[in-house]
């Protein structure tokens, strides 16, 4: 049985504009990003730390993590997992740390 499986929580950090609300184009980063800057707007890049899990789909976007299938250390994974299952109706989402 993996971490994930297990329950053990993979730490993964990613970088938001801090002007992502004001400017449409901004966009969420993951990993380490060239530049202290956002590539679209100048912004400058805030460090969130959290976790990328699975969720059933319930429509009211309450998504606690102890609700989670999985949990992954990055998002392109975590899409990945989601994306082989189209039947199980599971969704992607961030969860701060």
């Amino acid at each position: 049985m993996s971490a994930t499986e297990a329950g053990t929580l993979p730490m993964s950090v990613r970088h938001r504009c801090t002007l992502m609300r004001s400017a449409h184009h901004c966009t969420h980063r993951n990993g380490r990003p060239r530049s202290k800057r956002c590539t679209y707007c100048g912004g400058s890049l805030m460090v969130e730390e959290g976790v990328w899990c699975a969720f059933v789909w319930v429509g009211d976007a309450s998504y606690p993590r102890r609700d989670a299938v999985r949990t992954f250390r990055s998002e392109s994974a975590a899409q990945k997992w989601c994306d082989e299952r189209p039947r199980e109706n599971v969704v992607v989402r961030w969860v701060y740390a």
